[in-house]
């Protein structure tokens, strides 16, 4: 590009005498303005700041982001010193920096805070360059300022995140760590060291070190998760252990790792690790919380459990109690009517028979209804004694030689003609392989058999009874009574051997009884090994049976057996003391011994039986032997007996003791006291006289 200038020539006359021209080549210079022109449009749409000055500070240019930035509109700022966009307390600094670059000084880069034109702060990198001219002088500066506000909100926001992290961090035990897989270096926080025991960064930490410091039977699994996840799989991995401090302490870790891949390659494993002992405490706690919670609920089920097993059984008990209670107020009642009704036939003929003017035979008619009184008064009596002895668990059977065909025969002959008399056929059966002599205790199986033909009697209007006897083993034997009676029914028959129980209410009222018979010999027979049974039908009759052992005796002397007809034992020219409060029991045992020959002496109490057998100590006037009671006012039959055996030609005198009292310990209280023989009351007379003979016997011996 070129500029073209002409200018005439002209003489002093005023007359063209030619033509001058001028070209210039302006090419350079329209590229220098198109430049210029092209800078001034990039800097006014620059979204930085840019101002000009020279060098005392003087703004010489302004553009529109400048305006932005401060506040100012070109014409407000161009010609102003640029020190008016400086808060005052940095004045002198940026003077500094302004005549820094007047010198040719460099002044890198920095923040600062400016002035608005408002008055409010603004914050600003600022960028300062000097401007040169042709020559390469120093003419000026350029000032470039960027507003940073929102780069220092995002920064202040980090901080603000970094420190709530750190904190965070702090507060929940956690470290942080960072490995460099290639180098195998590891960056660490204090908090990571501390999560290992240390009070401070350590200056080497290695895989090692790790390896240590986790509890040896969690090292291995730890370390091959590790290796497998992170090393080989490249993938995050996340593991809880323990691990040994320095003070020798157990602590819980929870450690996270991240993986950080370049070009698909881990490089870096960034992580934190956690105190999570507390919490694994408070675990441990709560599983042995919930372990004793269990625990204790199943301990509170037991507990309420046995509460309702013992309170169930105590209802039944109380139950059963009320019960027996019941059955025993009507025993009761009904032993009161049994024996009053003996009673009152021993009192009424008692009465009659007193009267003068009664002929002989009337007389012994009242007296043998007296003596059938007495006797039932007697059964019933050893009826609540057996009770009473069953109930105390000291029962006991006699074991003597017997003859069992004779004590079927005596039974028959006892009951036959009383079933004769009702007009009922008394049929009796006996196996013919039956041997005659056993072993046992005869009262006890005639108790047995007397039970069951008296009920057989009781319940039976017309018909028959059968007595049986038969051999089933070698030492067993069943015995049967078969009625034709009223019979019982099934629910009946499963309580007739219960204590103080009959087939119904009624039976007693109806028929008598006191609901032990039957109970007594269910007792009886298993005290003989044995067992006892009823079956029945309503309207045609029942079968009561008792199976027992019995020792069969062979080739033994007859006269060793029991027998029901023996004669009485021999008793003639003895001397004897009956010592008895009852004048009654007295008269009666003295008669008896007096009938056959004895020398009898009376006592009404220990006292004087003392007195009378400390007197008769000579040979000619000593007793023979003692007959002594055993409750007695003033003195006891215990304390005297005690006192006989202390003097000299008392302690081989037989005594013999008589109590109402059968239990065991009573008895046991008797022979303690140097009885040698005890006999119940009422007395059996044949029974006195063998125990006498046998006492005096050993006596001689």
């Amino acid at each position: 590009m070129v500029s073209l200038t002409c200018a005439l020539n002209r003489s002093e006359a005023g007359e063209l005498r030619g033509l001058t021209m001028l070209i210039r080549d302006e090419t350079q210079l329209k590229t220098a303005e198109s430049a210029a022109d092209r800078l001034a449009k990039i800097v006014e749409s620059s979204t930085d700041a840019i101002v000009s000055m020279d060098l005392d500070g003087t703004i010489v240019s302004w553009n529109s982001a400048a305006q932005d930035l401060f506040g100012y509109a070109p014409n407000e700022a161009i010609g102003k010193s640029v020190l008016m966009l400086v808060p005052d307390d940095q004045a002198p600094e940026e003077s500094i920096i302004l005549g820094n670059l007047a010198s040719g000084l460099r002044v890198p880069p920095y923040d600062a805070t400016r002035r608005h034109r408002d008055g409010r702060s603004v914050s600003v990198s600022v960028t300062m360059s000097p401007i040169f001219d042709a020559s390469n002088k120093i003419v000026g500066g350029s000032l470039i300022a960027r507003d940073i506000a929102e780069r220092e909100r995002a920064q202040a926001a980090l901080r603000e995140s970094q420190t709530r992290l750190s904190y965070a961090m702090d507060v929940a035990h956690m470290g942080t760590w960072e490995l460099n897989i290639d180098s195998g270096t590891f960056e660490r926080s204090l908090r990571h060291d501390q999560c290992y025991g240390y009070t401070s960064l350590q200056p080497l930490w290695t895989l090692d070190t790790y390896y240590r410091a986790i509890h040896p039977d969690e090292r291995d699994a730890v370390l091959k998760g590790w290796q497998d996840t992170v090393i080989t799989a490249q993938r995050d991995w996340h593991g809880e252990f323990r691990v040994i401090w320095p003070d020798g302490s157990e602590h819980w870790l929870s450690a996270y790792a991240g993986v950080f891949k370049d070009d698909q390659r881990a490089t870096r494993v960034l992580g934190v690790v956690a105190d999570i002992t507390e919490r694994k405490l408070a675990e441990q706690a709560i599983v042995r919380a919930q372990r004793l919670e269990s625990e204790n609920r199943q301990m509170l089920e037991d507990r309420y459990a046995l509460e309702r097993d013992r309170r169930e059984a105590a209802e039944a008990l109380a139950e059963s109690q009320r019960n027996a209670n019941h059955a025993k107020t009507e025993f009761l009642a009904t032993i009161n009517h049994e024996l009053r009704t003996p009673l009152n036939g021993i009192l009424g003929m008692a009465e009659l028979a007193r009267s003068p003017d009664l002929d002989h035979t009337v007389r012994n008619s009242y007296i043998n209804q007296i003596v059938i009184s007495g006797k039932e008064m007697a059964d019933l009596m050893t009826q609540v004694l057996d009770m009473t002895k069953i109930e105390a668990g000291r029962l006991q059977l006699e074991q003597v030689i017997f003859d069992l065909p004779g004590l079927m025969n005596g039974v028959r002959g006892l009951y036959g003609p009383i079933a004769r008399a009702r007009e009922l056929d008394f049929v009796y059966d006996a196996d013919p392989k039956l041997p005659r002599l056993v072993f046992g205790d005869p009262v006890r199986l005639r108790q047995i058999l007397a039970n069951f033909i008296s009920n057989a009697l009781k319940f039976t209007s017309n018909g028959s009874i059968r007595l049986s006897v038969k051999l089933v083993g070698a030492n067993r034997f069943r015995f049967e009574v078969i009625d034709t009676g009223v019979g019982i029914d099934t629910d009946a028959q499963q309580r007739l051997f219960q204590p103080y129980v009959q087939a119904d209410a009624s039976t007693s009222r109806q028929y008598g009884g006191t609901g032990l018979g039957l109970y007594i010999c269910r007792e009886l027979a298993q005290l003989m090994q044995g067992m006892v049974g009823v079956s029945s039908t309503p309207g045609e009759g029942s079968r009561f049976w008792a199976e027992v052992e019995l020792a069969s005796v062979a080739q033994i002397d007859q006269g060793n057996a029991s027998n029901e007809e023996r004669p009485l034992a021999d008793v003639s020219g003895l001397r004897i003391l009956v010592v008895d409060d009852n004048i009654i029991n007295r008269e009666v045992v003295s008669t008896m011994l007096e009938r056959a020959n004895a020398r009898v002496s009376q006592a009404e109490d220990g006292s004087k039986a003392v007195e009378q057998v400390r007197a008769a100590s000579a040979p000619a006037q000593a007793f023979d032997l003692v007959l002594m009671d055993m409750r007695m006012p003033v003195m006891g039959g215990i304390e005297a007996t005690r006192l006989i055996r202390e003097m000299p030609h008392g302690q081989l005198l037989p005594i013999i003791a008589f109590t109402a009292d059968t239990m065991s310990d009573d008895r046991d209280r008797v022979f303690e006291a140097g009885a040698n023989a005890v006999l119940s009351k009422p007395i059996d007379k044949i029974k006195l006289f063998e125990t006498i003979e046998s006492a005096v016997a050993n006596k001689v011996r």
